[in-house]
C-alpha cells in the first residue's frame, strides 16, 4: 500500500496527507493486534496514532480544499479535471501558466492581488518570498522609505513607486565676497561659523588708503527686509496721495507726499551697521552669512549733508567741523526743514541725533559722516496719517544716499 496509493500522485500533489493516511493505518493495525493478543498497552497506542493519523489526513484534505477521494484517485486516468477539489460540485474556472516577467505586469496593473497559499508553496519553502512580495505590492507611493547608510554599502531593491535620492551632509561653508582696499580682494569660502575677523586673516591685509573705520557689511536677508518695507510704504503711500488728491485743499500737501517718494537702488541697501574695524569686539563677535559682501573703502575725507538744506553738498572735512556750521555750509535750512530731528549717520552706518539745542553740546562730525535735515511734516490730519510711511522712506533714502557716497571713495 505504500508503495501503489502514493505513486499515482504527481510531484506537486499531496504526498504528506497520504503519508498521515499510511500512518493511522499504522496505528489501526497495531490496535487490531493488540485485541488479537489482549495487549492493552498495544491496543491504546494503536487506538491514539490512528485516531491522530486520520484526524491530521483529514484536517490537510479540509485545508487544500479536496476531499480524500480526490487526493487518492484523483490522477487516475489522466484526468487532470478531476485534481481539482470539488470537481463534481461545479466548474472550478480556468488557468493559465505564465512567465514571471508576466506576473510581475499583471500585478503592477492590478487594483488588488489575493495570494492563496498551498502545499507547492511549502514544498518549495517560498512562504519568505511570498512574504517579501506581500510588502512590495503594500508599498504607498506616498510613503518615505529613509536608509541611513553609506552609499557603498547600502543594500536596496527598488520597487514600483520608490524614488530613489541620494543625500548628502548640510552644507557647512558659506562664501562671502570681499572688495576694495584690501591685499587680495575676491570671494572666499569659510565655515558657517566664521566671524568678520576670521576673514581678515584671509584677505592678506589692507592697503595704506583703506578707511577702517567705515568698512561696509551687507547681507542679503536684510536688503530683502528693507526693500519689502520700501514697496509697503510706497503702497500705502500712493493709496493715502489718492486719497488727498481729491481734496483741493491738500493739493499742495500731496505734491510734498509725492516728492518724498523717491527711488532707491537696492543695491546701496542691506548694511549691518557697526564699528568692524580690525579687533573691535563687533568684528570679533559678528558671525557672516552666505552671500555678504564686506566693502573696504578708500579714506574719506569728506561730509555730506542731505536733506532740506539750500545746497546738499559734499565738502572736505575739516578739524572741529561741527554739524551747524556743516548746515550753514550748505546754504542753511530751508522753509519746511525740521530742526529738532537732525541727525547725523556715522562712517560706520550707526546713527547719532544731533538735536540742536542750547541744552545739548553740538556733535563733532569725522570724516565720513552724513548729515540728514528731514522735511517738517505738517500738522494736518490727512498728512500725518501717512507720516510714518513718508519717513520710512525718506530714512532709507539718506542712508542708501550715505552707503553710495562711502562706497564711490
Amino acid at each position: 500500500m505504500s508503495v501503489l496509493i502514493p505513486r499515482p500522485i504527481p510531484k506537486a500533489g499531496t504526498p504528506s496527507a497520504v503519508i498521515s493516511l499510511l500512518n493511522s493505518f499504522t496505528g489501526v493495525a497495531a490496535a487490531c493486534g493488540g485485541f488479537l493478543y489482549d495487549n492493552s498497552v498495544m491496543l491504546t497506542g494503536g487506538i491514539l496514532v490512528g485516531a491522530a493519523g486520520t484526524l491530521l489526513t483529514v484536517l490537510m484534505c479540509k485545508a487544500m480544499n479536496r476531499s480524500l477521494t480526490n487526493v487518492l484517485i484523483g490522477s487516475f486516468g489522466g484526468n487532470a479535471a478531476a485534481g481539482g477539489g470539488s470537481a463534481a460540485t461545479g466548474s472550478q474556472g480556468a488557468y493559465k501558466e505564465i512567465s514571471i516577467s508576466d506576473a510581475a505586469v499583471c500585478m503592477s496593473y492590478a487594483n488588488k492581488v489575493i495570494i492563496v497559499p498551498g502545499y507547492g508553496l511549502a514544498v518549495a519553502q517560498a512562504q519568505h518570498v511570498c512574504h517579501e512580495l506581500e510588502k512590495l505590492l503594500d508599498i504607498n507611493p506616498n510613503d518615505d522609505i529613509i536608509v541611513n547608510d553609506l552609499y557603498t554599502s547600502m543594500q536596496f531593491t527598488a520597487a514600483k513607486y520608490n524614488t530613489v535620492n541620494f543625500k548628502s551632509p548640510e552644507n557647512n561653508l558659506i562664501e562671502v565676497t570681499v572688495k576694495g582696499a584690501v591685499e587680495y580682494p575676491g570671494t572666499y569660502t569659510l565655515n558657517d561659523d566664521s566671524s568678520v575677523e576670521d576673514l581678515y586673516q584671509l584677505v592678506g591685509g589692507f592697503k595704506n588708503q583703506a578707511f577702517l573705520e567705515g568698512v561696509i557689511l551687507t547681507r542679503q536677508l536684510i536688503r530683502e527686509r528693507q526693500i519689502k518695507s520700501m514697496q509697503t510704504a510706497k503702497e500705502e503711500l500712493n493709496a493715502a496721495l489718492l486719497s488727498i488728491n481729491k481734496e483741493e485743499e491738500n493739493l499742495e500737501y500731496a505734491n510734498i507726499m509725492q516728492a518724498l517718494s523717491v527711488n532707491i537702488d537696492p543695491e546701496n541697501l542691506g548694511r549691518l551697521a557697526g564699528d568692524f574695524s580690525p579687533k573691535s569686539s563687533t568684528s570679533l563677535n559678528t558671525i557672516l552669512y552666505d552671500g555678504d559682501i564686506l566693502v573696504v573703502p578708500k579714506v574719506s575725507n569728506s561730509v555730506n549733508v542731505f536733506g532740506e538744506v539750500l545746497n546738499p553738498l559734499s565738502f572736505e572735512y575739516t578739524k572741529n567741523l561741527t554739524v551747524k556750521s556743516a548746515i550753514m555750509q550748505a546754504g542753511g535750512y530751508k522753509q519746511f526743514s525740521d530742526k529738532k530731528r537732525v541727525y547725523v549717520i556715522r562712517a560706520n552706518g550707526l546713527v547719532k541725533t544731533a538735536n540742536l539745542t542750547i541744552f545739548k553740546r553740538n556733535i563733532q562730525l569725522r570724516p565720513g559722516d552724513t548729515i540728514v535735515i528731514p522735511r517738517k511734516i505738517p500738522n494736518n490730519s490727512a498728512i500725518l496719517a501717512v507720516s510714518s510711511f513718508t519717513q520710512i522712506l525718506s530714512d532709507l533714502a539718506f542712508s542708501a544716499a550715505a552707503l553710495d557716497n562711502l562706497n564711490s571713495n
